[in-house]
């Protein structure tokens, strides 16, 4: 009967332990924010507190080559806030930016809408939290492939074995006829 008392008790509290665990952290923020939000809490214990904090979190190089985001000279993050519908684009911008946020743009016509800000990582989970807001989404930094050439149609129809034999393609005209373009209604 001791042994039956003794796990209910151990049940009980790794599920109490877990809830609380599950909602100290927002889970609305995409796994890049949570690291970069859970770095911010370590270096600076203030980042758990709701409401402006009186500076913004730095985020070092080393984790800045670890996390593919784009940060601007405060050390904010560059995300999308998606919104769900239930306050609008406008009244969660200023809430982005009474948090040290910078808004870039606003899509209003993207389902609920969506805000393109720069935000710090300090106040990921309170934005995360504000009424209106789906999910924040970290814009990661683009990927640059241009070289010589521009596109991927030379690989797939390996126009480098023809260039090798000597043939180049110059002097040809190719004209492409498209019975789709313009049809909508």
């Amino acid at each position: 009967m001791t042994f039956y008392r003794c796990s209910i008790a151990t049940v009980c509290l790794i599920v109490v332990t877990t809830a609380a665990f599950s909602a100290a952290r927002a889970q609305n923020l995409d796994v890049g924010l949570s690291t970069l939000s859970q770095h911010a809490k370590s270096f600076m214990p203030e980042a758990s507190a709701p409401g402006m904090h009186s500076q913004i979190a730095k985020i070092s190089s080393t984790d800045k080559d670890l996390i593919p985001g784009r940060f601007d000279e405060q050390d904010r993050v560059l995300v999308h806030v998606l919104l769900d519908g239930q306050k609008s684009i406008d009244e969660v911008g200023r809430q982005i930016d009474s948090l040290n946020g910078a808004v870039l743009d606003r899509n209003s016509t993207y389902r609920h809408g969506v805000l393109a800000a720069y935000v710090p990582t300090d106040q990921l989970e309170n934005i995360a939290g504000v009424f209106g807001v789906r999910a924040l989404v970290m814009e990661h930094q683009p990927v640059k492939r241009a070289g010589k050439f521009s596109s991927q149609s030379r690989e797939v129809l390996h126009t480098d074995v023809l260039n090798q034999q000597g043939l180049s393609g110059d002097g040809i005209t190719i004209g492409v006829l498209s019975d789709s373009f313009n049809t909508a209604q």
